[in-house]
């Protein structure tokens, strides 16, 4: 018998895939002469990658510890609804978990928060207030709900956001910078959930 839950889940990967298919559409030719870069530079790109991937651990553990001494300074217990919805999701579909937060999650939310929105930010604010502003709304964006537990949890993703924009601006606006880093640090989170889970 299907689930609610795999009913749910298949739709929106329907969709996002459908979005995705738009997305790259929409920014094909930016893409294809981004990759061409990359082609040229390889050396530099490993290392740009491999760089930024230390720094978005080294963010996210610090934003993290910062979620959780504001979570425990408030009294809160457990964990974002984002993260639990994850864990769930695993229990009944790890495959297509595993291609939606590793794959399609961060091809979808690079394109978006940097290749679009911090890209058009930095033409008429300071490049550090667009990063700031293109942080807190990918934060904003992992919320489930208003509840003070969601925003504590917001934090944590706060850092990831941040890291990700820097690693986009540093890279000179090259996309596959962030979305390598991107699909590193969610599958490095998703090889732990493995782990955690045996």
């Amino acid at each position: 018998m299907v689930s609610l839950l795999d009913v749910i889940f298949n739709c929106e990967l329907s969709s996002l895939c459908s979005i995705s298919s738009v997305w790259f559409f929409l920014f094909k030719d930016r893409l294809i002469q981004q990759w061409n870069e990359i082609r040229k530079t390889k050396r530099k790109f490993l290392f740009g990658v491999l760089t930024g991937w230390l720094f978005l651990i080294l963010m996210t553990v610090f934003f993290g510890f910062i979620s959780g001494i504001l979570r425990q300074f408030l009294g809160l217990d457990g964990q974002g609804l984002n993260q639990s919805n994850i864990q769930s999701t695993f229990q009944e579909q790890p495959l297509l978990i595993a291609v939606f937060a590793c794959v399609i999650g961060p091809f979808m939310e690079e394109l978006f928060f940097r290749q679009l929105l911090l890209h058009h930010l930095q033409k008429s604010l300071s490049s550090w207030l667009s990063i700031l502003l293109v942080g807190l709304v990918f934060a904003l964006t992992h919320m489930h709900s208003l509840a003070l537990s969601e925003w504590v949890s917001a934090v944590g993703y706060l850092g990831g956001g941040i890291a990700l924009s820097i690693i986009y601006v540093k890279g000179k606006e090259n996309i596959y910078y962030p979305l390598v880093v991107h699909m590193l640090g969610n599958s490095l989170s998703f090889i732990i959930l493995v782990i955690s889970s045996m």
